[in-house]
Formats: C-alpha cells, sequence, structure tokens
C-alpha cells in the first residue's frame, strides 16, 4: 500500500511528492510586494506572466506590476517592483498583452533590464506606451476612435515580441496575427495583418505607407480600423479559416536565425483549438506561412493506436532540443477527447513535435516524432471542469527553463518535467513529459467561479519558468511564491507536525501568518516523504545547500571531482570550479562510471524510461561500451559503502578536512543518497534496516543493467570481467596470505614470482596431491583427475582427448586464472555474479549487525577499530562515528572484518603463528594447548557471531542461484565462466584460508585439544583447569555445522562452473584443421574445472575425515558424506558404525555371540544410504569393491545378499505399477531360431552391464563370490556356467576341480533343461540337441578324467608324487592335474622291465617337463589289463576333450592320440602275457 505523502505547506498548498523524485516545494518569498498584494486583495480578476531575466508581469484590475522577483529567498532585499496604471478598459486586461522592451532581441535576454513597455487593451481601443520604465513614468496612448469598434468583434489574446527588437505580434480570439512595430514611435506605429505574403508579392496593394500613425496624439483613428483599411483584410477583419472552430489557443516565437541584429528572424506557432499555423518572420518583417496542421492528423500519425472521439488543443510549449538527430525547437502540445468517458481515463494527451528546416524539399517544417504522443495522468476529480464555461476549465501547460548549469548549488535536473496547472481549480501536477505520469500534485486555493473580491488567498494565479534555479515558480494572491526546485538529496520526512517542505526554509524562518493560517486549515495533517530534514538545523540545512552536485571519481592519478550532466548529445564532465564548463579529461573507464552514477540517479528517481534512453545512447559509444560492466561493478561498491547522510555525525566527515580520506568519500556523487534508510530518534544508529536497503539496492542495480540487454550494439562478451580484477572493482582489499606457495608446485611451474604472488588459491588446495579417485601418476593428465558421484564426468572424457599432446608445465598452466600463452581468455565471472557477490556481503553483515544488537560485544570493538584504521580511518573519524559502525557501513570492510577475527583468535591461541592450513594437521593433531578464559571467551564470541552469518549467506545463495542462473543463462555459450566465492578463496581474494583455520580450531575444541585454563599457577604450583565440556559440546556443534556451510558454499561453485562448462564436450570435438585459440581455450575451461573438482575431493575427504575421526562424530560425517556424494567415505562410516554396533552388543551381553548374530549388523546403515541415494552416484559398486579390498569376504557374501533383495523389491514394485488393469490370454508364440539365439546373444554381450551386482561379478578376481551368490538366488543356469569355467581352469588341485566341476553339473540339472536323449556329434550351436545336454557330456568327459587321475595305482602315484612337492601322499585329492597324454603314459610305464626310448618322437605333444612321464626306477612296477584299459581310455578322451584341456598345445587332437595308441601298442608288447 503506498503511503500518503500529503503535506500542508504554509496554510496555503497541499502537496503530494515522493522524496525518491529529488523535488522540494518551498517559499521563494513570503508575500507579494505591498502594492501588489493590495490590488490582488481588492480586485476581481488577476493574470501574471514570467519574463526572461526573473521579471514578473502582475495584472490585477487595471494595475499593472512590474516587478524582479528574487531567485532565492537571500536575494529578496535586492528585488524592485514598478507600478503603472493600465488604459480604461470595457473588458478585463491580461497579463499577455503587456509587452517590455527589452534591449536585446529574445534569445540574448539574460539578466538584462526592460527599457520600457507597452500594454494593449483586450478589445483593441486603447495602446499604452512607456518609452522610460520608472516611478511615475511618463506614457503615451493610442486612442481608438469613436466611430469604429476597435477589432469588430474580436478580441486580442496575446502580445509576443519576435526577432527584431521592438517589434511584436498580436494574436487574436479568432485566429488572426497582426505584426506591430513601435520602434519609431515618434513617427508613427506601423502594423499590418500577416497574410503569409511579402510586401512584393502580387496582390499585396502600395498602402503600406497608409498604415502609419501620422504621429502620437490622444485622439487618432482606430488603431486596428487602420489595419482593416490596409488591404490586409478588406474593411474589417473576416474569421479565419474554418470559422467559428478557429478559436485561438496560444502563441509562441521562437528565434531561428542569428544572435546578430542583421541576421534575427523567428519562428511563429500560433495554435488554435482544430489546427497549429506556423510562420517565418526574417529580420526584415516579412512573413511567411510555413504549414498548416490539423490536431486530428498531428495525434493519429504520432501514435499506433487510432484513437476515437473530437480532439482539441488545449495548450502548447516549446523547449530547445538537445537531440543530436533533431532540430532546435521542440513542440509539445497538450490535446482533449471531448468524448472522454465520465472517468476521465485518456482525457489529455501530450504529442511531441520536431521542428524541421524551412529549407526541407518536402515543404514541411514539422515532423512528428514517432510513438511521442503518450497518455498525460491527471490525479483530479474532472466533474467540476467539464460543468463549467470553457475559459475557466482551461488546463495551461508549462515546462521548465533551459537546464543550463547553476553553480549556486542548485542541482541539475536529469529529467524534463512539464507542469499542468488550473488557476480556476488551483490544482496543479507535475509529469514527465517521456512517459506522461505524474511525478507530483499540488492543491492551491481555487479563484472561483464568482467574478467579485475578495480572490482567496491561496489561489493560483499563475506559473512560469525562466531560470534554471527554479523549475517552476507558482504566483498565489497572497501567500507569494511558491518554487518547485530540485533536491540535493534523498533525506527522510519530517517528524513534527506543521512543517514545510523546504530544504531551505526551517520550521522557525515560516511567519507567524502562515504558522496562523495552517492551525486554521481544515485539512488534516499528514505525513509526508517529502525531501526535508527538519531534525537537523537551519545551519546544517544551509550548508548542504550550498553544496554543488559533485561526482567523485578515483582515477589513476588521484581523487577527482566534477560535475556531470547527461544530455540527449552525450556526457558532459566539467570542473565544479570552472564556469565555463570546459571538459575534464577522464579515462574511458572513468567517464564510464560518471554516466552510469548519473544514469543510476536517474532511474532512482524513477524514471525508468529516461534512464533506459541514457543507457542506450551510453551504449552507442564504441570507446565506452567494453567498460559499461567494470563501472556497474564500481557503482555497485558504491551501493555497499555509502554513507548517510540523513546522520549528522556523516555528514561531518564529509567535509574538506576529510575529504583526503579515500575510505571516507564513496565514488558517485556526493550529495544523492541511493541508500534511503528512515532515521529516527528511537531507532539505533545503525539499523538492520538500511543493510536490508542496500540490498534492496543491489538488486535495483541489477534490474538497470537489465536494459543493456535490450541493445543489440551491447556484445554478450562485454557483460564479462576477470575474475582476478572482481575484487578491485568493489574494492575489497585484503592483504595476501603469510603462507608460502608449494615449493613443488613453484618449481613445476615458471619461474615468475610475480604469477606466484597474484595466483588464486582455493581454500585447502593442496597442489600436487591426488584425491583417492586420482589414478596414474602426477606427471600426466591425472594431476586433477577425479570422479564425482553426482556427476556425468564428461570433462575426464574430454581432458583424455584435449591434453594429449600437451606437457606437464603447459597443463599446469592452462588450470591458471591467466589465459595460456595469451591465446585464450582469462577465467571470468558474469557482472551479475559479481553483484551477486555485493549481495552476499551486505547479507553477512546484515546478520552480523542484527546479532550485534541482539548481544553487543565489547570484545571485540579492538577489532573493529583495528580494520577501520587499516582501511584508512583516522583516529579523529573514529571519535566521531564508532569503529563497529564504521566498518558495517563500509560493507566492502567485511572480508577485512572476517580475517581479523581469524587472525585475533589465531595469535591469542598460538602466538607467533598467523596460518593454519591442511598442511599443519599432523603437527596439531595430538597435541594439547591450554588458553585462558579470555580467550575462550572470545572465541565462542567469534563463533555465535560468525556461525548464524555464513548459515545466512548460504541460505541466501540457495534461494537466488536459480534466479541468477536464469538470468545469465544465453550467456554461457561457448564460455565458461564461474561463480565468484569471497567464502573459499585464499586472501587476498577471499578468506577461505581463515574460514578453514576457524575450522581446524573448532575441530581441536570439540576433540579437547584445547584445554581452559583458570589459574596458570595457582597454590599448589601447577595449573588449574576449568570444566570445558559445555565448550567442548558447543564447538562439536559447530564445526559440525561449519562442516555443512563450508562443503555446502564449494558445491555450489563447483555446480556452477560443470553447468557453465557444457559446451566444451556438448560441441563436435576438434579436428586438427581447427583454429589453435579455441583448441587453448577448450584446453583451459577443461583444466580450470578440472582443478576445482580436485580441489573439492580434497576439501570433503579432509572435512569429513575431521568429523568422523577428529571429532568422533562418525553420525554426523555420515549425514555430510551422503549429502555431498561421496561414496567412498558413506561406506567406510558406516562400515565404522556397524563394527561398534557389533562392539556395543557385544559389552552388552556377556554370553559369547554367534557368527549369526553378528552377521544381523552387517550393512544396516548401509541398507538404508542405498534406499535414498541415487543409484547413478554408483554406492553399490563403491561397497563392494571397499569390502572385497579389505578382505571382508563375509560382508561380501552379505552385501551381495542385500542387494538382491533391494533389487527383488523395486522390481516387483515396477511390475505393480506397470501391470495391466485386464489380462489376456497367452498367445502362443514358435521358439526362436538358433540364429536369432546367437543375435540375442551377441547383443546382449555387446550392451553395457548396468546392474552393481553383475559389474562386480563379472570381475575375474571375484569369481569365487559370483557362484555361490548365484546358488543362493536360484540362478542355476549362470552359476553352472561360471562352475563350469572356473572348473576347467583349476589345475592346482584335482579335488577342488572335481568339486567345482559337480558342482555346475548338479546346477545344470537343478534348470531342468537337460533333455533325456543325446547325441555324441554336432556341433554345439547347429545342432539338435540343447546347449545344457552338450555340456552335461562335456561335464561327464571332465569327471571321468578326474575319476581315471584318481585311480592311479599307488606306486604309479608315487612315482608322480616325487616330483610335486606340493602333493600330499595321503590325499589324491590335492594332486595338481596331469594332462591326459601323461597320465595315460603314466599307466602303462610299469610294462617296461627296463627304460627304452618311444618307438615315434613326441610329434603334437607337450614337451614341458611336468608333462613327460619317465620310466619308473627300480623296483619293477607291474601293468595289468585294467591299467591298459584306462591308458586306451584317455587316448580316447585326447580327441574329446581337445579344447577343454588347460594348457593343451596340441595340434592335431587326432594325431597326439595315434602317437600315444602307438605307444601303449609298444608298451603291451613288453609283457609277458
Amino acid at each position: 500500500m503506498k503511503q500518503d505523502t500529503h503535506r500542508l505547506l504554509h496554510g496555503c498548498v497541499t502537496v503530494d511528492l515522493e522524496p525518491s523524485r529529488m523535488l522540494q516545494v518551498s517559499r521563494l518569498c513570503t508575500s507579494l510586494p505591498v502594492f501588489a498584494s493590495e490590488a490582488l486583495r481588492t480586485c476581481s480578476t488577476a493574470s501574471v506572466r514570467f519574463l526572461s531575466g526573473g521579471w514578473l508581469v502582475i495584472v490585477a484590475g487595471s494595475e499593472l506590476f512590474l516587478w524582479k522577483y528574487p531567485s532565492s529567498p537571500q536575494s529578496q532585499s535586492h528585488s524592485t517592483c514598478l507600478t503603472f496604471t493600465l488604459p480604461a478598459s470595457d473588458m478585463p486586461h491580461s497579463a499577455l498583452l503587456v509587452a517590455p522592451i527589452f534591449p536585446a532581441p529574445i534569445g540574448l535576454r539574460t539578466g538584462s533590464h526592460p527599457t520600457g513597455c507597452l500594454a494593449l487593451s483586450s478589445c483593441g481601443e486603447i495602446l499604452r506606451i512607456w518609452p522610460r520604465l520608472a516611478r511615475n513614468s511618463l506614457h503615451v496612448d493610442v486612442n481608438l476612435s469613436a466611430s469604429t469598434t476597435g477589432l469588430y468583434g474580436d478580441e486580442a489574446i496575446q502580445l509576443e515580441p519576435t526577432s527584431v527588437h521592438g517589434t511584436f505580434v498580436l494574436a487574436t480570439r479568432t485566429g488572426h496575427l497582426i505584426l506591430v512595430d513601435p520602434r519609431n514611435a515618434p513617427d508613427g506605429v506601423r502594423c499590418r495583418a500577416l497574410t503569409g505574403r511579402t510586401k512584393t508579392d502580387p496582390g499585396a496593394g502600395t498602402h503600406g505607407s497608409a498604415s502609419l500613425l501620422s504621429g502620437l496624439s490622444r485622439r487618432v483613428s482606430n488603431l486596428f480600423g487602420l489595419v482593416a483599411s490596409s488591404g490586409g483584410f478588406g474593411m474589417r477583419l473576416n474569421p479565419a479559416r474554418g470559422g467559428g472552430n478557429m478559436v485561438f489557443v496560444r502563441l509562441v516565437t521562437r528565434p531561428t536565425g542569428g544572435t546578430s541584429a542583421d541576421n534575427a528572424a523567428c519562428r511563429v506557432y500560433m495554435l488554435m483549438e482544430s489546427q497549429l499555423d506556423v510562420w517565418s518572420i526574417d529580420q526584415n518583417l516579412d512573413e511567411r506561412m510555413l504549414g498548416v496542421y490539423s490536431i486530428q492528423s498531428l495525434l493519429q500519425s504520432s501514435i499506433h493506436d487510432s484513437l476515437l472521439g473530437q480532439w482539441h488543443a488545449v495548450d502548447m510549449a516549446v523547449q530547445h532540443s538537445t537531440e543530436p538527430n533533431l532540430s532546435d525547437d521542440i513542440l509539445y502540445l497538450l490535446v482533449s477527447n471531448a468524448a472522454s468517458g465520465p472517468t476521465g481515463v485518456g482525457l489529455f494527451h501530450l504529442v511531441t513535435l520536431d521542428v524541421g528546416n524551412e529549407e526541407q524539399p518536402d515543404g514541411q517544417a514539422l515532423q512528428v516524432i514517432p510513438t511521442a504522443a503518450v497518455q498525460v495522468d491527471w490525479p483530479f476529480e474532472l466533474p467540476i471542469m467539464r460543468s463549467t464555461s470553457f475559459r475557466h476549465k482551461v488546463i495551461h501547460l508549462c515546462l521548465p527553463a533551459s537546464s543550463a548549469p547553476d553553480f549556486s548549488g542548485n542541482p541539475l535536473y536529469p529529467c524534463l518535467l512539464a507542469c499542468l496547472f488550473s488557476p480556476f481549480t488551483g490544482q496543479v501536477t507535475i509529469i514527465e513529459v517521456l512517459t506522461g505520469h505524474s511525478v507530483a500534485r499540488m492543491e492551491f486555493g481555487a479563484l472561483g467561479t464568482t467574478p467579485a473580491p475578495p480572490i482567496c488567498p491561496s489561489a493560483l494565479i499563475g506559473c512560469g519558468s525562466v531560470d534554471s534555479s527554479n523549475l517552476f515558480v507558482y504566483v498565489t494572491c497572497q501567500r507569494g511564491l511558491i518554487t518547485l526546485t530540485p533536491a540535493n538529496d534523498i533525506l527522510p520526512p519530517s517528524t513534527a507536525s506543521g512543517g514545510g517542505v523546504s530544504a531551505s526554509q526551517s520550521i522557525a524562518e515560516l511567519s507567524h501568518s502562515a504558522i496562523h493560517e495552517m492551525t486554521k486549515a481544515s485539512t488534516k495533517l499528514r505525513a509526508s516523504n517529502v525531501s526535508v530534514d527538519s531534525v537537523a538545523s537551519s545551519e546544517s540545512q544551509r550548508a548542504r545547500a550550498d553544496r554543488n552536485p559533485v561526482v567523485i571519481v578515483y582515477t589513476t592519478d588521484g581523487i577527482k571531482q566534477v560535475v556531470a550532466q547527461l544530455t540527449p548529445s552525450g556526457l558532459s564532465v566539467w570542473d565544479p570550479n570552472d564556469t565555463t564548463r570546459s571538459p575534464v579529461q577522464l579515462s574511458p573507464a572513468d567517464l564510464c562510471f560518471v554516466g552510469i552514477g548519473e544514469i543510476a540517479r536517474v532511474y532512482w528517481m524513477g524514471y525508468q524510461e529516461q534512464a533506459a534512453k541514457c543507457v542506450i545512447r551510453l551504449v552507442e559509444e564504441e570507446r565506452l561500451r567494453t567498460e559499461l560492466s567494470c563501472a556497474f561493478l564500481r557503482f555497485t561498491s558504491r551501493l555497499m559503502n555509502e554513507r548517510p547522510l540523513s546522520d549528522a555525525r556523516w555528514r561531518s566527515l564529509t567535509l574538506p578536512a576529510y575529504s583526503e580520506q579515500e575510505s571516507l568519500m564513496p565514488e558517485g556523487c556526493s550529495v544523492f543518497q541511493y541508500v534511503v534508510s528512515r532515521f529516527t530518534s528511537e531507532a539505533p544508529i545503525l539499523s538492520v534496516s538500511r543493510l536490508q536497503t542496500k540490498l534492496d539496492s543491489i538488486k535495483r542495480l541489477r534490474e538497470l543493467w537489465s536494459i543493456l540487454l535490450s541493445s543489440d550494439l551491447f556484445p554478450v562478451s562485454d557483460a564479462f570481467v576477470p575474475l582476478a580484477e572482481l575484487n578491485c572493482w568493489l574494492r575489497i582489499r585484503l592483504p595476501s596470505r603469510t603462507s608460502t606457495v608449494d615449493p613443488d608446485l613453484s618449481d613445476s611451474l615458471q619461474n615468475d614470482d610475480q604469477m606466484e604472488s597474484n595466483r588464486r588459491w582455493y581454500a585447502g588446495e593442496r597442489p600436487g596431491v591426488l584425491s583417492d579417485e586420482g589414478v596414474g601418476t602426477t606427471t600426466d593428465s591425472s594431476r586433477f583427475h577425479c570422479m564425482l558421484a553426482d556427476d556425468s564426468n564428461e570433462v575426464e572424457a574430454c581432458a583424455e582427448r584435449l591434453l594429449r599432446s600437451l606437457d606437464e608445465s603447459r597443463m599446469l598452466q592452462a588450470a591458471e586464472d591467466n589465459s595460456m600463452d595469451h591465446s585464450g581468455r582469462p577465467a571470468s565471472v558474469h557482472i551479475m555474479c559479481g553483484m551477486h557477490l555485493a549481495e552476499e556481503l551486505v547479507e553477512f553483515a546484515r546478520m552480523v549487525q542484527t546479532k550485534l544488537t541482539q548481544n553487543p560485544q565489547a570484545m571485540l570493538q579492538r577489532i573493529f577499530q583495528s580494520v577501520a584504521i587499516q582501511a584508512g580511518f583516522s583516529s579523529t573519524a573514529l571519535q566521531v562515528v564508532n569503529p563497529q559502525e564504521a566498518v558495517m557501513q563500509t560493507v566492502s570492510l567485511i572480508p577485512n572484518f572476517v580475517a581479523g577475527l581469524g587472525e585475533a583468535i589465531l595469535q591469542a591461541i598460538h602466538p607467533g603463528e598467523s596460518n593454519m592450513s591442511m598442511e599443519s594437521d599432523d603437527e596439531h593433531a595430538g597435541s594439547s594447548t591450554l588458553v585462558s578464559v579470555s580467550v575462550a571467551n572470545l572465541f565462542v564470541s567469534v563463533m555465535e557471531l560468525l556461525t548464524p552469518a555464513l548459515s545466512a549467506v548460504l541460505g541466501y545463495r540457495d534461494r537466488q542461484l536459480s534466479s541468477l542462473y536464469e538470468t545469465v543463462r544465453g550467456f554461457g555459450a561457448g564460455r565458461s565462466h564461474y561463480l565468484a566465492c569471497w567464502l573459499t578463496d585464499c586472501r587476498p581474494y577471499g578468506v577461505g584460508d581463515v574460514l578453514l583455520d576457524l575450522f581446524d580450531l573448532l575441530i581441536r575444541f570439540g576433540c579437547g585439544e584445547v584445554a581452559v585454563v583458570v589459574d596458570q599457577q595457582n597454590a599448589t604450583g601447577g595449573t588449574m583447569t576449568s570444566d570445558s565440556s559445555q565448550l567442548i559440546k558447543d564447538a562439536s556443534s559447530w564445526a559440525v555445522e561449519w562442516a555443512s556451510i563450508l562443503l555446502g558454499i564449494a558445491h555450489q561453485r563447483v555446480r556452477w562452473a560443470t553447468a557453465h562448462s557444457t559446451w566444451i564436450w556438448s560441441q563436435p570435438p576438434l579436428n586438427d584443421q581447427s583454429s589453435a585459440p579455441s583448441i587453448m581455450e577448450r584446453v583451459e575451461s577443461v583444466q580450470r574445472l578440472r582443478r576445482m573438482r580436485s580441489w573439492f575431493v580434497q576439501l570433503r575427504k579432509y572435512i569429513i575425515d575431521s568429523v568422523a575421526d577428529r571429532l568422533n562424530r562418525p553420525e554426523a560425517a555420515l549425514h555430510l558424506a551422503e549429502r555431498f556424494a561421496d561414496c567412498a567415505q558413506m561406506v567406510r562410516l558406516c562400515y565404522l558404525l556397524e563394527r561398534q554396533d557389533e562392539i556395543d552388543h557385544a559389552s552388552e551381553d556377556c554370553e559369547p555371540v554367534s557368527t549369526t548374530q553378528l552377521t544381523r549388523f552387517h550393512h544396516h546403515r548401509l541398507a538404508e544410504l542405498l534406499r535414498r541415494v541415487p543409484e547413478s552416484y554408483g554406492l553399490a559398486d563403491q561397497a563392494l569393491q571397499w569390502y572385497f579390498a579389505c578382505e571382508e569376504h563375509a560382508r561380501v557374501k552379505s552385501l551381495l545378499a542385500l542387494l538382491e533383495r533391494l533389487k527383488e523389491k523395486t522390481t516387483s514394485t515396477e511390475d505393480q505399477f506397470h501391470r495391466p488393469a485386464k489380462t489376456r490370454a497367452p498367445q502362443h508364440t514358435a521358439p526362436p531360431s538358433a540364429v536369432e539365439q546367437r543375435r540375442k546373444v551377441v547383443t546382449d554381450t555387446e550392451r553395457p552391464i548396468t546392474d552393481p551386482i553383475n559389474r562386480f561379478l563379472h570381475r575375474q578376481d571375484t569369481r569365487d563370490h559370483a557362484w555361490p551368490h548365484l546358488l543362493s538366488t536360484r540362478q542355476y543356469s549362470k552359476a553352472s556356467q561360471i562352475l563350469f569355467e572356473e572348473g576347467c581352469k583349476e589345475t592346482r588341485s584335482i579335488g577342488r576341480r572335481k568339486v567345482l566341476l559337480s558342482l555346475a553339473k548338479l546346477t545344470l540339472l537343478a534348470t531342468g533343461y537337460v533333455s533325456k536323449t543325446h547325441t555324441t556329434v554336432g556341433d554345439l550351436a547347429v545342432s539338435g540337441e540343447t546347449a545344457p545336454d552338450r555340456l552335461i557330456e562335456k561335464l561327464n568327459l571332465l569327471l571321468e578324467a578326474i575319476d581315471l587321475q584318481e585311480r592311479l595305482p599307488v606306486e604309479l602315484r608315487a612315482v608322480y608324487s616325487a616330483r610335486q612337492a606340493q602333493s600330499d601322499r595321503a590325499d589324491p585329492s590335492y594332486d595338481p592335474l596331469l594332462d591326459l597324454d601323461s597320465l595315460a603314459r603314466l599307466y602303462v610305464s610299469g610294462a617296461s622291465l627296463s627304460p627304452a626310448a618311444p618307438l615315434f618322437s613326441s610329434v603334437g605333444r607337450t614337451n614341458s617337463p611336468d608333462s613327460v612321464v619317465e620310466a619308473p626306477d627300480p623296483p619293477l612296477l607291474k601293468c595289468g589289463r585294467d591299467e591298459f584299459h584306462a591308458a586306451f581310455r584317455l587316448a580316447d578322451l585326447i580327441v574329446e576333450l581337445a579344447d577343454l584341456q588347460p594348457g593343451s598345445q596340441l595340434v592335431n587332437p587326432e594325431e597326439a592320440r595315434h602317437q600315444l595308441l602307438v605307444h601303449i601298442w609298444c608298451q603291451a608288447l613288453k609283457m609277458n602275457e
């Protein structure tokens, strides 16, 4: 709901004015001259007219007053007023028919005094001339003849001067123009009607001399009778074109030629209700008609939508144009719709016309500016205006004078305003010309409908503007002059009752009559939002009014103070002490900042359309276009550090004594308040609402920046600034951290000290150290290699392609912020992200101030003072404002304050040390530190202050990142940009290292490594430690919260960088023909992202390990691991917690715990995580691999069973969800053919395995876990295949081989697919028998071969076992497997009485020593029929099992069988029987 801003001013004016408009209504002078006031008190009609040079014409009845009114309240004593008597007339006199004579033509009258004056009666009877202006000056009258009737029923309305000195143009009610030339008054007054033809035109006649009066006498012929007899109109003034519709409205004359008298010319604009006539009068007083324009056509051509109804002109004003593409004059026509509805919507429109050149080929003198007709807001009731006659309901239009600079201290108003006022009703509204919106409104007293005295004392007589000091001056009957002027700054409203609304006049300076009128006023006094600081004294107000609106700029040469003005032709900047307005030379960056500051001032005043035009005009300048983003960031720092000028203490710091202190003078306009906070005596010195207002101001600046996007000239690349320069533009100045750069990394990089000192480090970054997920060595692309569970990790695949041709040093250089080889682009940040960083600082300061307001901390004041002094605040300044307020008002000092808090605590706990980092964990681990109670209290105070502030920043970022991402979405195409983060960067770019040190202190306090000492040396000679249990609990709780905050901020940063780097791998891969810069840009973006990801993995591991191990909070660490997708930590912490549950259960029960009872604790915590964590994270794979690597085989088996149950549950749920409503009858289909089966097998093999169980079981080192799991889950077909493969591979023990093959056969039989008929020939893939049948046959043959080796005679086995050290003579199952050929030869080896060489060479047989069986040594062995039968069977098995023999090197199974049979028969010949 809009706040009521009405206020009664001096008992005569009700003002409704918003403070953001930077306008103030004040009393210019308390009353009019005495004689003028007396005349106005008794007359019935009055009118005024403003003249150049600050002269005011007042006509009250038959009295004429020519008054040099004061331009300021201080110059009232020097004003003069001349009184004259007007000639007698039957009609009321008008100030528009009074024309002073100046010594210079129009356009050169600044500061000049009139030398004479003439006045004409409305009926044209008498023309009175005062040759000299002095008191009781003589005058000369030109009287009318009694035989004539003056203007023949017409009425003189307005008399205006021309460019020819001493000549005038008179307009009548019916639209006639008459030229009056009284320059040679002794010889006569020349006057003639303007006809559009020169004196030499045909038909002009030779009666020019007949219009001269033959001397000045009291009784001469009628002036206008002579005009009629001169041949201009015949015998009488005929009606104008169009008859009665041509009712005169306004006459305006404007100079168009040179300023010299020889080249003087003017243009005459005569507005009538339905048309506009444009005339031209040259230096010879020759007139020319330039054009006649219909009001209806002008209105329809200036808008897109046609308007219904009959439109007529109401008033007209002319303004000098500063547009480079327009002519000198701009006409503004106020038109009204007679057919408007009862609500008055659309009653008035303002049409803007460009006055063209007379020499245009088309002959048109006017050009309608496209879309320049705007609807005008008239915020008053309208029925009373429609019920009266036309002359009482006229709305007048007034434009301000030229906006030339005024060096008396009055600021320039940056927007063109117009005043619409009605003297009849006393209603005034101020509108913005560009939009027609109402800016302010005022209500004076009404003149009334009864033409009888007295006039209301507060009645509005007229309005005008002739000087730049006052936008508009309002003349009242008995209340003097009221002025509307630009305000110097936005100040909070006055809380005193009955105050004025002037910044130059206090309550004490009001007259007693004004106060008496205010008490008698029937209007209720209401609170106002006008720009006045009634709390301050009148002396302070005058001092503030005398200040120039200077703009402070920090240039490379020092601080400069300039004055700036936005014009349509550009930005003008000059020195405030230079009255010649010589341009000040500024760099493009500084000039652009000044322009943005002025545009923001217009935008803050509520003129969004005007600001948009200025922004677009600024973009059009090529030299300023590239500096816009940096200028917006500089202006953001102004909003962060703006001082409240409503506070007298801060206002005193802007005096010249402090002008050289940079920290006390933020850049920008020195008197304008962009951050307006409500100051009351009950509110604290620095209220939290002011910081909230700063936050809103930065958001408003973001809206202003969005206007740039509407311009096609603004390139997308200019919306980014280098990340390393962001703090410079935001004026964040942090000292460098004291720790040195890692020596290993500095050796690997180029030996550039400047590069190392300016390198931006992440908090906790350990260069050259790989994360747990890293693979390979640190000399290749794996230095930053890491895999994140919650990411697609496509950057690693892209890096593998891009980094193949780069050496190690260039890969490390590509990860830096600066471009590599100056071929790429530096790491950049979007300007909206820079503004978001400023918003985070303000939000942090707001929360800190809230906590300090609730619980002031006296021990922190010395830290505030230290930060303020280091920032440049002097001791004298800190005596005016306290150090805490100095720091909190300067939001850019917030990082310095956080760093100061960290340094103070570190120095108190570890004297001599100023930095701790992740590298120093081993030094502090296990050590005990004693601190005093005061240090502990300081530590607690800091934690209570920083913890909610950090949490507020994290929450604010969570709320804003989504909208921020949508804002910058269109800027990420082909460019990587990052999220600036002052909480994770190390100094001097942020305070991440300080926060990490404080987190380490929290861990140490929480785990009891830091003890609080009450008395260092007591009576017993020892130390006394206090009870730190509560401190340990608080520190532990804070540490967990800090861990969540730090990881949350770092995770947001990584996600932002990843989201805005997808263009690298989403675009087609670059080939060798691609341009080199494109490749380098991708390499830099990839390496920067990989470096950030690697840092995040390191930071995540360090923080979670600290919480879990050092702080002994595994539950909290598990929650952090789950939140930030650290699967390795989740598995490890679940294992630790489950082991702890087992130990706790064992300690509770005295009886021994069985294995079954212990296994119930397996994975009961991990099972909950598996249900919550997305499957894409790969937690199940990580758990299986981790337990298998730790040789926790029991947990591997139980985990496989758990995953299988979860899988079955998920499958059943999906089946229920996808189950159709109605079941159909089963359809019988033909079984697939063998080719289709093979095609399906190939397709299933090529398809990637997504199931974690299958991925784990398909590993070669986990086969022993695979088949038990498959058997337990009744997957007999897969189990039989694995058992068969493992049995075939087993050669070390025939017992294990037999068990595996027997289980394979058993599981295969359990499948139920074995047929009862078998065939012994045919290929497995194409034969008629099924695969299980063929596999059963193979298994039987393999088992038969094992059985033959087991039935080997003991004597023969003894010979073999003597050569196998690992064999056990008592149990043949531990014997290794023999190949079939060797086993057969061993069976028949006992047939020979002595060793004999074989008859044939061992072609095709293995030559390994293990496979050759030599003849047994004595004693001789016996060989019978069974041994030969077994040998012959083994020879057959060589062919049948040729493809399944382990280590078989047989070239041809048939050849091997043949040679074996020959050997057997040879052995048989040696037998006796």
